[in-house]
């Protein structure tokens, strides 16, 4: 056996040995694990370009391998950007570790906190590309744009959901000397438009428009806010962030929740840190998702080796937990709220949970192949149904619990994943009440936001846990009431820290959860409790045995009622 240089192709080194069926299935594992890109079979060899396969197939078969001495030369150089590299992985990891930092960061206004000054020294130690997992309310886009001011770039693109861009604006303008600009689907991009600003705020739905022109514009920077809107690596704004990043020297993507529920999540991001190294999709999931061809094609919804996943995300990765950086913070105070029905509403909610029930049955029945996406869909908008009946069955729990906060002088965030629950406490405390919804404005939203923070007539802030939950400051409320739940753990998180963040002044901050008893409210809190375990396994360095990543949760609640 030898291994040689010999430049062929897109390959620069081969793998030579008489047939051994041994062999080829350990080249064939090789493959497996390093993907077809980096070791594959051309022209009657095994070919590949990393070094490294060297010292696999060394590690396997020792003495009875030869390397050929034309490749001395290419090891030597190997072996120095090796220790190179782990020398900056070994900084790296004591700089994550560290408490605080002599790293001045230059052009900011004010001054950041130490765990912010190492996240942007974290950013220029890994050459402008990593991706920054803090918890919320840690104050991530100061330190994306922090990086920007300290580095003097001329151009920075920051890609972002739209209910955002506008607080994105405002953050550049506070501490930094950057003249921003946020494109909106009326923007022309003239190149005077260019020349006059540095930071251009877009966000993820308008990209198709604009994609040509910030394609062929030279940025120096791309900022991704909540990275995991391009988690889908066949939706279009996936393939235009892509695009787009491709020539660009400095990524840094931004999110509290970049995992949500899934490791294929992270798939893109990973991708856009370092192609070469994620560069094969297929056998990504394959490993990491326990990746299979299921009854609706290739299933990449599960979880797999997640430690060596751990181990190999570790160096992009920068995670600070908020109780270990912000020590003065208040802490926070879960209450589960459970209520009942009334009796007209637990009635109508058996009818349709019944029929449900009865529906379930008959789809397992059916032959596997005659069961198709319809028939799924079909059985998402009857688990909804049932949503919404306990959802709007609570508002007199809900009114009961904001009026015991509020008589006591305290301000009060209402989330909801319907807009109908949020509409009726709307008409139900008037004036005293703020609406937040996928229905607003972009422009009012800065509005409503700074009249329940300022204006002490305003108790409630009434939001979509989605619209409502990402982006914004509510430290002005001392307390949290979800109604019902969204299907991700990941979304309560976001919401809660709209109010435990900087900026939180109160001793104790107090999040109530409101469950229907003997309802899907109850199942929902039972998986998203394990959906929870996978993120924290992950990102945490938790251990886990727990199999909570293998299925969606909305599979798992479909499960649960077929039990």
């Amino acid at each position: 056996m030898e291994i040689k240089k010999e430049d062929i192709g897109r390959y620069k080194y081969c793998f030579e040995y008489e047939f051994d069926l041994d062999v080829l299935t350990f080249c064939r594992a090789i493959k497996s694990k390093v993907g077809s890109k980096k070791f594959g079979f051309y022209q009657g060899k095994w070919r590949f370009n990393d070094i490294g396969v060297v010292y696999i197939i060394k590690d396997k078969y020792q003495l009875l391998v030869l390397v050929n001495n034309n490749m001395e030369g290419d090891i030597e150089l190997f072996e120095i950007e090796k220790k190179k590299q782990a020398l900056k992985e070994k900084e790296l990891s004591k700089l994550k570790e560290a408490t605080d930092t002599d790293f001045v960061v230059r052009n900011v206004k004010g001054e950041l906190y130490p765990y912010q000054k190492i996240g942007v020294e974290f950013f220029i130690r890994n050459g402008g590309k990593a991706i920054l997992a803090d918890t919320m309310g840690l104050g991530k886009t100061l330190e994306a744009l922090a990086y920007v001011a300290h580095r003097e770039l001329d151009k920075t693109l920051v890609i972002c959901p739209a209910s955002v861009k506008y607080a994105w604006e405002n953050e550049v303008k506070k501490w930094t000397k950057l003249k921003p600009i946020v494109i909106d689907s009326k923007t022309e991009l003239t190149s005077q438009l260019f020349a006059d600003n540095n930071i251009f705020i877009i966000n993820y739905d308008i990209l198709k428009r604009f994609v040509n022109e910030l394609t062929t514009t030279r940025f120096d920077c791309l900022i991704c806010d909540e990275f995991h809107y391009i988690k889908n690596p066949v939706a279009q704004r996936t393939k235009y962030v892509k695009s787009i990043a491709k020539n660009i020297e400095s990524v840094l993507l931004l999110s509290g929740t970049p995992l949500l529920s899934r490791p294929v999540e992270l798939f893109n991001g990973l991708q856009l840190m370092d192609p070469e190294e994620f560069n094969d999709y297929y056998l990504y999931t394959k490993r990491y998702c326990a990746a299979h061809q299921g009854r609706f094609g290739w299933d990449v919804s599960g979880s797999s080796k997640i430690d060596e996943l751990q181990e190999r995300i570790n160096k992009y990765f920068l995670r600070r937990m908020k109780e270990n950086v912000l020590k003065e913070l208040p802490p926070k105070r879960f209450i589960d709220y459970p209520v009942e029905l009334d009796p007209v509403q637990y009635r109508n909610y058996k009818l349709v949970e019944n029929s449900f029930v009865k529906y379930l049955k008959e789809i397992k029945k059916k032959k596997k192949e005659e069961i198709d996406r319809t028939l799924q869909a079909s059985a998402l908008v009857q688990l909804n149904e049932l949503r919404q009946i306990t959802s709007n069955g609570k508002l007199y729990s809900a009114k009961y619990v904001i009026n015991s906060i509020i008589d006591a002088g305290e301000k009060v965030v209402v989330f909801s994943v319907y807009n109908k629950p949020l509409e009726d406490l709307k008409e139900e405390f008037g004036d005293s009440a703020v609406i937040l919804t996928g229905k607003t404005n972009n422009e009012k939203r800065a509005e409503i936001i700074k009249s329940f923070q300022e204006d002490d007539s305003k108790k409630i802030f009434l939001g979509g846990i989605k619209s409502g939950g990402v982006g914004i400051t509510l430290t002005r409320a001392t307390n949290v009431l979800f109604i019902d739940y969204s299907y991700l753990p990941s979304d309560h998180k976001q919401a809660e820290d709209r109010i435990h963040r900087i900026g939180q002044t109160a001793d104790s901050v107090t999040i109530y959860q409101l469950y229907a008893k003997n309802t899907i409210d109850e199942r929902m809190r039972e998986i998203l409790t394990e959906k929870q375990k996978l993120f924290d396994t992950i990102f945490n360095n938790k251990t886990s045995n727990e199999s909570s990543g293998q299925q969606s949760i909305i599979n798992d609640l479909l499960k649960k009622y077929d039990e």
